[in-house]
């Protein structure tokens, strides 16, 4: 087993996606050190209201 060294910590901000969904989002965009075509959101809501307009569908192009 090899144990990785955390190497820097990049901080969620508020968003909101889809029809106003409200997430925590982290991207890479402006860190060299960040894939900048990952996201990483996180729904944290503790109203089903909040997600009622859901999400568009994801299609390739």
């Amino acid at each position: 087993m090899t144990i990785r060294q955390i190497q820097s910590l990049i901080p969620a901000h508020p968003s909101s996606d889809g029809d106003g969904v409200r997430i925590q989002r982290v991207h890479g965009f402006n860190n060299t050190q960040f894939s900048p075509f990952l996201m990483i959101d996180e729904l944290k809501s503790e109203s089903a209201d909040d997600y009622i307009g859901g999400f568009p569908a994801h299609t390739a192009v």
